[in-house]
């Protein structure tokens, strides 16, 4: 019961995916057999006719062969046994199809069609007697039972009814021929049928709701499973972390690479710092090559002073550009002009010193 309690959070996607691998899907056994119900007796009723006329010739077919033979041997017992197969095959076969058809379709509505080797498998702990006990005892059982009882007493009621309310129709049907009699008896028990069905249809969207709502509790979580499947998936938080901060490194130091190779860095002046270089064959406006903030910030000038790179103190243009352009993007257009006029000054510097 602990450990019940302790699952409170929702299935994930890849719990029910995996339940779904192992053939644990959604179900309503009551739904299936409403269905079959439902299809049967709707082909019961469509092919009443014709399976009358066949059934009325297997009597006559029966009648004439009891008047024509004198002495019973193999050949005339083969004979009864292949007609009278194949002529209930032919009433039987279309009724039994359809209803094996409406049975898959209904179940595969409610599973998508899931089909799992591994539910097949033998199970040794199925045949532990102790949880053969619990499986007994469980809510699950209590619950079929419950079904299983109201069904009965449906069924009890509804053909007490009919037959209590119907007692005139049947002593008119002793006075009757067989093929009306069977016509009558046909009709009533069709609409006791239905009766029926209505019940077990009020039982089936029961049962379809109360499967649902135990197949998710079934697949419910703890807090622990949750955090569990999520370092499988995305890995251990800690392992994580560390990757992300040994490829920031990484980055970083291919970032300073580049600084030597700058045109010009801007600072703000201890917070940010962006180094910039421009190659009129390659690009169409200055590349941002490194840029960073306190500590790196301070690092990029260090190395920008090392390497004789013109540094600018602007820090409004720092910020503004900062925040809009990442490492290895072409500035925007609107500090074009901004940035044109520090690369000019460069220029005139360098060529005064030479």
């Amino acid at each position: 019961m602990a450990d019940s309690a302790e699952k409170t959070e929702e299935a994930t996607p890849k719990r029910r995916q995996d339940a779904k691998r192992k053939g644990q899907v959604f179900s309503s056994k009551d739904i299936v057999s409403l269905a079959t119900i439902i299809v049967g007796f709707s082909m019961l009723r469509l092919l009443f006719p014709s399976m009358v006329e066949r059934l009325a010739s297997l009597f006559h077919y029966f009648s004439g062969l009891a008047a024509d033979v004198t002495e019973m041997n193999y050949e005339t017992l083969q004979e009864i046994i292949i007609h009278s197969v194949l002529l209930m095959g032919v009433i039987i076969f279309p009724l039994v199809l359809m209803v094996a058809f409406s049975g898959i379709i209904a179940t595969g509505a409610q599973t998508r069609f899931n089909f799992s080797t591994e539910a097949m498998r033998p199970k040794f702990e199925r045949m532990d007697p102790l949880k053969g006990l619990k499986r007994m005892i469980s809510l699950r059982s209590i619950v079929e039972l419950v079904k299983s009882v109201i069904k009965l007493v449906i069924i009890l009621v509804v053909i007490y009814k009919f037959i209590s309310s119907h007692d005139v129709v049947f002593a008119r049907m002793l006075d009757m021929g067989l093929n009306q009699s069977a016509a009558v008896f046909f009709k009533l028990c069709f609409t006791m049928a239905f009766e029926i069905i209505i019940g077990f249809a009020v039982i089936a969207a029961a049962d379809f709701l109360y499967q649902k709502y135990d197949y998710n509790k079934n697949l419910k979580m703890s807090k622990q499973e949750v955090k569990e499947e999520y370092k499988q998936e995305e890995g251990d938080p800690k392992i994580k972390s560390q990757r992300q901060q040994m490829a920031r490194q990484i980055a970083s130091r291919r970032m300073m690479q580049q600084v030597p190779e700058a045109d010009v860095i801007i600072r703000n002046p201890t917070h940010y710092a962006i180094a910039f270089k421009y190659e009129a064959s390659k690009d169409i406006a200055p590349r941002v090559v490194a840029k960073g903030a306190d500590e790196l910030a301070m690092r990029i000038v260090r190395v920008g002073e090392q390497n004789n790179i013109f540094i600018q103190e602007d820090p409004e243009l720092t910020r503004a550009i900062y925040a809009v352009v990442e490492i290895g993007e072409i500035i925007p257009y609107e500090f074009y002009n901004a940035i044109a006029d520090l690369l000019a000054l460069v220029y005139r510097l360098k060529n005064s010193q030479i």
